[in-house]
């Protein structure tokens, strides 16, 4: 995690609460899971030298997004209902994918974030969401494409992440489609309508220097 610790430390971009925040992700998640949090934060800077947003907030949601995963089920659960959050019956059947709205509630309510666009980062990166920010969507993709990750398709997304933004998240939304109804899980609507409005909406976060982006931005799996 070079790359993002020079990032961190460098000095237009420093956040002086950044070690508290990686040190409480220490102490919250496994080593598996923090290093996938810090390979989303990394992934989520690099997008932004592509497409824009505030690398800072980015890189704040990728560490944290992921801060509620370890969870049980039924704590998930509990926390939503009392907290208000349930807006979908997906969330009840697979109570997982409420660990980002919870994750989101942890991190204002608990350590002291404030910036809303990181929250929503937070808050969306599993179900999406229509209308949301460049920081959102940046944070959602790389959820998907970071280096520690491999699964059928991927590929494909890495490529398409590099030209076209609202292009690789409508793919990485159909392959999630694809994916549920094999698991015959229910789709969140929230994923739905995100899907409607990409398509919809004149997205104009893209590129068109592919060949140079590839010499900046390397989404395969490296050591760390």
């Amino acid at each position: 995690m070079t790359e993002l610790q020079d990032f961190i430390m460098s000095p237009e971009d420093y956040d002086p609460k950044w070690p508290y925040y990686l040190e409480l992700m220490t102490r919250q998640l496994s080593a598996k899971r923090l290093e996938h949090s810090l390979k989303v934060a990394e992934t989520g800077v690099a997008l932004s030298r592509l497409y824009g947003g505030d690398p800072v907030k980015i890189a704040l949601a990728g560490l944290l997004h992921d801060s509620a995963k370890e969870m049980k089920d039924r704590q998930l659960l509990a926390i939503a209902e009392e907290q208000g959050m349930i807006t979908d019956p997906a969330e009840q059947e697979n109570p997982s994918i409420l660990h980002g709205p919870v994750a989101a509630w942890m991190a204002e309510t608990q350590w002291g974030v404030k910036d809303p666009i990181v929250l929503e980062s937070i808050r969306y990166h599993t179900t999406a969401a229509p209308h949301m920010s460049i920081e959102a969507c940046i944070v959602f993709l790389a959820d998907l494409i970071e280096p520690g990750r491999s699964y059928q398709g991927i590929a494909e997304l890495r490529a398409l992440a590099l030209i076209d933004l609202k292009v690789a998240m409508l793919e990485s939304i159909d392959q999630t489609f694809i994916f549920l109804d094999r698991k015959k899980v229910p789709v969140h609507q929230g994923m739905v309508a995100c899907r409607q409005w990409l398509a919809e909406t004149e997205f104009e976060y893209q590129t068109n220097h592919p060949e140079a982006n590839k010499k900046c931005v390397d989404f395969e799996r490296r050591p760390s």
